[in-house]
């Protein structure tokens, strides 16, 4: 049955129930307003601190190799004839290797843009590790004319189910970073074997390390450490963290004799193996 239509009044003890309940809505609208006022706040110094922090970037990290390319070419264009053969050289090497600079800086900010805007699609496929770390070391091969590169896989270890393309990113921006953080002569390691259920892969170097107490800020957008040769737009580890991440994986920084990265990445109950080499 229906309630029955009243107009008496309600009783005090309604009348304070109604109010309790009247208050603690009002204080419940009142704090989430709060707290959206709050996030919104602090979204936006976090916006304005990264918009400084790429403008920082940006403004010299961009301009110096920049303002080398045009000194250089002024150089060649005003004096050539003037100039001999060997500094000729120099300052077209110079030129070069600021606009092979500039580049990777601007390509570290486009990718930093697509992986955070999620406009980065997978394309994954069974790829052998020294396939591409091999392809990494030979892309950087000028960079690493000074630094010897071992790549070491452990017996057993399988086919990994990535994207190759990103993949080969990973290794040369972890590759990059070690050679300008280690003095020339330094040696540098890539290593893998299966952890549980888990593909390990090291990264490392024999050089002075991370400083202490910066393992944890190293894959935050445009930090730098010290002692670097050059500068970069402290991308390239966010990059690879990125990458690593929608994979899946973790990536971790830690100082054992050396510098070392440490990559893991989910393998699949039976994933396939490197196949063996048939004999001739």
């Amino acid at each position: 049955m229906a309630p029955k239509d009243t107009d008496e009044p309600l009783s005090i003890e309604q009348h304070n129930l109604l109010d309790t309940l009247c208050q603690q809505v009002g204080l419940a609208v009142e704090r989430t307003a709060a707290q959206r006022a709050i996030r919104a706040g602090e979204l936006e110094i976090e916006t304005e601190r990264m918009r400084n922090s790429l403008l920082s970037a940006v403004s010299h990290d961009l301009r110096t190799p920049l303002a080398s390319i045009t000194g250089a070419s002024t150089t060649l264009l005003e004096q050539a004839d003037r100039l001999d053969a060997a500094t000729q050289r120099d300052l077209l090497t110079s030129i070069y290797e600021e606009a092979e600079r500039l580049g990777r800086l601007v390509n570290n900010l486009l990718d930093m843009t697509r992986l955070e805007a999620g406009g980065v699609v997978l394309q994954q496929d069974w790829h052998p590790l020294e396939e591409i770390a091999g392809s990494a070391v030979r892309r950087l091969k000028r960079i690493l004319a000074g630094h010897p590169v071992k790549i070491s896989v452990a017996d057993g270890f399988p086919l990994l189910h990535v994207d190759a393309i990103l993949m080969e990113q990973v290794f040369a921006n972890l590759l990059e970073n070690a050679a300008r953080y280690t003095p020339v002569g330094t040696a540098l390691s890539i290593s893998a074997h299966v952890v549980g259920r888990f593909a390990q892969i090291d990264v490392a170097d024999n050089g002075p390390g991370f400083p202490a107490g910066s393992e944890a800020k190293l894959f935050d957008k445009f930090f730098r450490g010290e002692g670097a040769v050059g500068r970069g737009s402290g991308l390239g580890l966010p990059i690879c963290k990125a990458i690593i991440t929608a994979h899946q994986g973790e990536i971790k920084a830690a100082n054992h004799n050396g510098a070392a990265i440490t990559i893991r990445l989910p393998l699949p109950p039976s994933p396939p193996m490197v196949p063996e080499l048939l004999d001739a």
